[in-house]
């Protein structure tokens, strides 16, 4: 038995495994994972997360460490061939500065949220809301007081910027009397321009300013976002951001979790619009997983399979979120690199 599976084409092998001939010639170069939950207060800590992030198959460790163990960190992780990006968090600053809801949407904001809270994910429900303050991003105080933050963190012992947390608490837009004025001005200036359009334009005009701010820095520093929370009009609009590694959700964290045609339908989508803006950009489809069963949890095979996914639709990068989940589910955690390498065998 073993001498005719020796003799099999490589295709039949590859299917034998669960895998598409497409995905045997799949490479993802760029895996990056998200870290928030992990203890971080010790040297050992950081050989930790560096040991964690390399067993589980990445190679790109995007998280906040503090201040005095960055330089640690970085040398933890450089050890083990891994990149390591400062997760850049665009949140806080004054109370001024904070995005404006609709009367009836503030009334839904101060409700309690169901059990279906999708916490700025795809909402499971219309009237569904982000459940913190988020500012205002065509501010212009806003975005000075960000393009500091940012070229701190570019100065800093990192290899890169991992940019969140730019979207509106409604997923629609901000309606602060700047925004209102801004689009007003903008609409007479083209009466086709529409509400959704223009705020996806704030969202895309920020995120490209804050892009530029960190190259100016430091023209080799690499960079990555994660689009969230969610934008209704356009969810997918990664494409047009000038970001080298592009992190759109194909598989969220909670249930009830997406089937499995739609992630292989987002991953198609997102890499094929990858470089259709900006050459240096790519998409690298993002995977989120809890380790609470009660909230989230899934199989090592679902979460194999999610990976299968990104593989077949020909994405060279992926981002997932989130190490310390991963790491706390031993089956998921085995299977993670297995999957990651399509190649070696894999576990479920």
């Amino acid at each position: 038995m073993r001498a005719l599976l020796t003799a099999l084409p490589l295709a039949i092998l590859l299917l034998a495994n669960g895998l598409s001939a497409a995905q045997g010639d799949s490479s993802l170069s760029w895996r990056g994972v998200w870290e928030w939950s992990m203890p971080k207060r010790t040297p050992e800590d950081m050989a930790r997360i560096a040991d964690t992030c390399d067993r589980l198959g990445f190679n790109v460790l995007m998280t906040s460490p503090p201040q005095t163990l960055s330089r640690r960190l970085l040398q933890e992780c450089h050890q083990r061939g891994i990149k390591l990006y400062r997760s850049t968090v665009f949140t806080g600053g004054d109370k001024d500065w904070r995005q404006v809801l609709l009367p009836e949407e503030q009334a839904r904001f101060e409700r309690p949220r169901p059990e279906t809270f999708q916490q700025g994910g795809e909402p499971f429900t219309a009237d569904e809301l982000f459940s913190g303050h988020l500012p205002c991003f065509s501010n212009p105080r806003v975005r000075e007081h960000f393009a500091k933050m940012v070229a701190d963190h570019a100065r800093g012992e990192v290899d890169g910027l991992a940019f969140d947390m730019v979207g509106y608490v409604n997923y629609r837009r901000c309606h602060c009397d700047l925004c209102n004025e801004d689009f007003a001005a903008r609409h007479l200036a083209d009466p086709g321009l529409t509400q959704d359009a223009w705020a996806e334009q704030v969202l895309v005009d920020f995120i490209n300013e804050m892009a530029a701010v960190a190259r100016e820095t430091r023209p080799d520093i690499e960079l990555s976002i994660h689009i969230y929370p969610y934008f209704a009009p356009n969810p997918y609009y990664g494409h047009r951001l000038d970001i080298d590694y592009v992190g759109e959700t194909v598989a969220w964290f909670f249930r009830p979790h997406w089937p499995l045609e739609k992630v292989h339908r987002l991953v198609e989508d997102v890499v094929g619009k990858q470089g259709t803006a900006f050459s240096r950009q790519k998409a690298a489809p993002f995977i989120g997983f809890y380790a609470d069963p009660h909230r989230d949890f899934r199989s090592s095979t679902r979460v194999r399979r999610e990976i299968e996914a990104i593989l077949a639709g020909g994405a060279s990068a992926i981002q997932f979120a989130e190490l310390g989940n991963l790491a706390r589910k031993p089956a998921v955690a085995a299977a993670v690199p297995a999957a990651l390498n399509p190649r070696g065998p894999l576990t479920d």
